[in-house]
C-alpha cells in the first residue's frame, strides 16, 4: 500500500451504485453530519455539546472510524456505494447500541446522528471522495485550533498515555525532526499538484504521530472543498469552527452551529466547561521549537485565512 504503484486501490474515485440502490429513509439522518477533526482541537467538546441537543442521538463511541477502517471497501474498480452504505448502516446500529431502534429514532422522532472522527481531516488524500460517494447529503464540520497549541496538546496527550504504562516520551527535538523529515516533500512543493502528490506520500509512509502535518489545515480543507466541487455539493455544507472562539463564547458559537445544522435552538448546560484538557508533568514545548513552528505555519495559516475569510487569528 505504501508503493505509488498500489495507490490506485485508494485513489480510484469512481462511485459505483448497484441497481439504483437508495439508502433507507433513516440513513439520511444517520449520519446527518460528520465532525472531521482536527485532533486535539476541541472535537470532543463540540460533539458532546451536540449530544446535549434533544434531537441528536448519542452514540456509544467518541469516534466511529468507518471511512478509515477495513469495514469501508474500496479497490481499483472504485467505490461500491451500495455495499458501503450497508456496512455503514451496520456500524451505526452498533454505535447507537441495541437499546435504540434506529428507524424509530431517526425517522419517526426526527432525530439525527452525528459522527465524529478527527483523523478524517488529516486523511484528506483519500477520504473526501469516498465519504461523498457513500453519504453525499452529509454536512461537514471542522474544528481548528492554533496549530502550535494543537501540537503541544498532542505531545502532552501522548506523554500522559506513555506515563500510564511506564514508558518514557521522546523529547521535543527528536519528535519534531522526525516529522519534518517526513513532511519535507510537502513543505518544499512548488506547485499545487506537487503538494498534493507529496501529501499523499506523507500520509502513506510509516511515520510518527504527524505532529506538524496535522496543523496544515488548509491543505486538508482544500482537498475536501475540491471533492465537494466535483459533485456540485455546496461549499456552504462545510462549517469551520475556531476552537479558541468556541471556548470563549461557547453558547454563541453553538447557536451558530445549530443554525448551520438546521436544528432547533438549545441552551447548553455545560456552556462554561473547559475544552482542552491538560496533563500534569509533561515537558513543555521549548521556546526554540515554538518559534520554529510559528514560522513554519505562517504561510499555511495565511492561505487558511484567505480560504475562510478569517482575520489573522493565530500569528
Amino acid at each position: 500500500l505504501f508503493s505509488p504503484r498500489m495507490w490506485r486501490f485508494v485513489d480510484n474515485t469512481t462511485c459505483r451504485e448497484e441497481d439504483g440502490y437508495q439508502p433507507e429513509p433513516w440513513q439520511l439522518r444517520a449520519p446527518y453530519a460528520i465532525v472531521l477533526g482536527a485532533m486535539k482541537a476541541g472535537t470532543h467538546a463540540v460533539i458532546e455539546s451536540l449530544w446535549d441537543h434533544p434531537s441528536v442521538v448519542r452514540t456509544g463511541h467518541w469516534e466511529l472510524h468507518f471511512f478509515d477502517s477495513p469495514r469501508a471497501i474500496r479497490n481499483d474498480h472504485g467505490i461500491n456505494r451500495t455495499l458501503n452504505l450497508q456496512r455503514y448502516a451496520q456500524a451505526i446500529r452498533t454505535a447507537v447500541g441495541p437499546n435504540v431502534a434506529v428507524e424509530s429514532a431517526f425517522v419517526k422522532q426526527q432525530q439525527v446522528m452525528i459522527e465524529s472522527t478527527p483523523k478524517y481531516l488529516l486523511n484528506s488524500d483519500r477520504i473526501p471522495d469516498f465519504m461523498l460517494c457513500v453519504v453525499p447529503w452529509v454536512k461537514l464540520i471542522a474544528i481548528l485550533r492554533d496549530p502550535v497549541a494543537r501540537a503541544e496538546s498532542h505531545f502532552r496527550y501522548l506523554d500522559e498515555n506513555r506515563r500510564a504504562i511506564n514508558q518514557s516520551m521522546v523529547d521535543w527535538q527528536v519528535w519534531i525532526e522526525d516529522d519534518l523529515r517526513l513532511l519535507a516533500g510537502v513543505l518544499n512543493a512548488t506547485s499545487p499538484e506537487e503538494e498534493y502528490y507529496e501529501w499523499k506520500r506523507y500520509q502513506r509512509t510509516p511515520h510518527s504521530q504527524q505532529i506538524i502535518g496535522r496543523g496544515l489545515y488548509v491543505i486538508s480543507l482544500e482537498h475536501y472543498l475540491a471533492a465537494m466541487d466535483r459533485i456540485n455539493k455546496p461549499r456552504t455544507d462545510l462549517w469551520v469552527i475556531q476552537s479558541e472562539r468556541f471556548l470563549k463564547t461557547r453558547q454563541e458559537e453553538y447557536d451558530k452551529l445549530l443554525q448551520f445544522l438546521k436544528l432547533s435552538p438549545h441552551r447548553l448546560d455545560n456552556a462554561s466547561a473547559e475544552i482542552h484538557a491538560t496533563s500534569n508533568g509533561a515537558v513543555p514545548m521549548p521556546e526554540s521549537i515554538r518559534h520554529r513552528l510559528k514560522k513554519l505555519y505562517q504561510p499555511y495559516n495565511a492561505r487558511l485565512y484567505q480560504l475562510l475569510g478569517w482575520e489573522n487569528v493565530w500569528d
